[in-house]
């Protein structure tokens, strides 16, 4: 297994694989909700323009050229600091608990202090209890709540 960086070139043969783990994300993160077939492709448009204007910052874990997870961070500015923002963060199924997880988010964590950030942040959905525990284990503490209500 390796870990490496996107670029627009190898975007383009792994993007249906993206998707999935995008679409895997969200249906496990949101399982109340209809997510529409739509917001998966809108979601790798936006990928690839950002991965184009060089915005995104985004590595893969790659196991004989099939990518097992991702992350997609992307800079920030909270509090005056210059933080590195965790949009995406999937592993697939088949791969948890082996150690991808803590490759990618390492690798991100290397990159925020090589390139001068604070630090990181990301939102986690609360249910979501295996996340959330991941996250505590590497050092993240809750700044503050999003909080909704819905009309």
């Amino acid at each position: 297994m390796e870990i490496v960086r996107l670029d627009i070139n190898r975007f383009e043969s792994i993007k249906a694989e993206i998707k999935g783990l995008i679409k895997e994300s969200m249906v496990f993160s949101f399982p109340k909700y209809k997510i529409s077939p739509n917001y998966y492709d809108d979601r790798l448009s936006c990928l690839e323009t950002y991965i184009k204007d060089r915005s995104a910052i985004i590595y893969v874990a790659l196991d004989e050229d099939k990518i097992i997870g991702w992350i997609w961070c992307h800079e920030i500015y909270r509090f005056d600091k210059k933080r590195l923002h965790v949009s995406n963060f999937a592993v697939n199924s088949n791969s948890r608990n082996k150690g991808v997880g803590n490759m990618l988010i390492a690798e991100a964590e290397k990159y925020a202090q090589d390139n001068g950030y604070s630090g990181l942040d990301l939102l986690v959905t609360k249910d979501n209890k295996s996340a959330v525990s991941f996250y505590f284990n590497h050092g993240y503490e809750v700044e503050r709540y999003l909080l909704k209500k819905e009309l």
